[in-house]
């Protein structure tokens, strides 16, 4: 296992995309494959296949105008084709106080390239 700053700063994009309603960015993280899975911290928050995903969190960014993701510094670390990271940091809404959160994410390598699954 070795450190990935590869993955360090693919989670720092993905933050800027957040902030940015960049869906095209996550139509693109996000691995097309069987098994891509996002659960959030909210019990109705399980979300399966590629399309599901991009459609759920489009909705999302598009409801949270004005994001902005603070005190980022995620943990990122490989071995061979699988990834993942790990982060608290805290969301900033307009009108609203600091959120703090936590994230955790599963990367592996498709053609070169790391996707989330």
């Amino acid at each position: 296992m070795e450190q990935s700053n590869e993955l360090r700063e693919l989670t720092l994009r993905f933050y800027k995309a957040m902030e940015n309603a960049d869906s095209t960015f996550f139509e693109d993280i996000f691995s097309q494959e069987e098994g891509v899975l996002v659960i959030g911290s909210d019990p109705a928050e399980w979300w399966a296949g590629h399309a599901t995903i991009v459609r759920i969190l489009k909705t999302q960014m598009e409801e949270m105008t004005g994001v902005k993701i603070l005190d980022a510094n995620p943990l990122a670390f490989s071995e061979g084709t699988v990834g993942w990271v790990s982060d608290q940091a805290k969301m900033k809404l307009p009108d609203v106080a600091e959120i703090p959160f936590r994230i955790t994410g599963t990367f592996h390598q498709e053609d070169g390239e790391w996707k989330i699954i």
